[in-house]
């Protein structure tokens, strides 16, 4: 069990790294990634952004902005907790994966792949602005 973990954590850093290669390593200055709810899906989108100190979660179409500060810890226990409230039927997480929340990306996948959760990923600048479409900045 052991080394299966290993191999994921392995194979985790070796897609953050592929990914990693496709996002400028300079600061990006004035711009935003917006996300709109995807019109006719079945699914809840919420955004997970995971960045050094804190993870962020917006519940897209409702504007529900979550913080949990993650100090020390891999993922927060307080993280943990919202993650088990996911129905895997009914939720989908699009993880903003930050540079310096690369860390936390194999402990967040693990516990989305053992809920059965689906979830997309993605890296993005450290200084890039997320927000919903229509509303105010979330995660800055």
């Amino acid at each position: 069990q052991i080394a299966a973990m290993s191999d994921r954590n392995a194979a985790a850093r070796n897609e953050i790294e592929e990914l990693r290669k496709k996002v400028p390593t300079e600061a990006v200055v004035g711009t935003e990634i917006v996300f709109n709810k995807p019109v006719g899906s079945d699914k809840q989108p919420w955004i997970l952004e995971v960045a050094s100190g804190r993870c962020t979660v917006l519940k897209l179409g409702e504007g529900t902005i979550l913080r949990f500060d993650a100090g020390d810890d891999e993922v927060p226990p307080s993280l943990k907790a919202w993650l088990g409230t996911l129905d895997r039927g009914i939720d989908y997480v699009l993880m903003l994966i930050r540079p310096s929340g690369e860390p936390r990306y194999g402990a967040l996948r693990s516990l989305l792949e053992s809920a059965s959760i689906p979830f997309g990923l993605d890296v993005i600048g450290e200084s890039q602005a997320i927000r919903q479409g229509g509303k105010a900045k979330a995660g800055e």
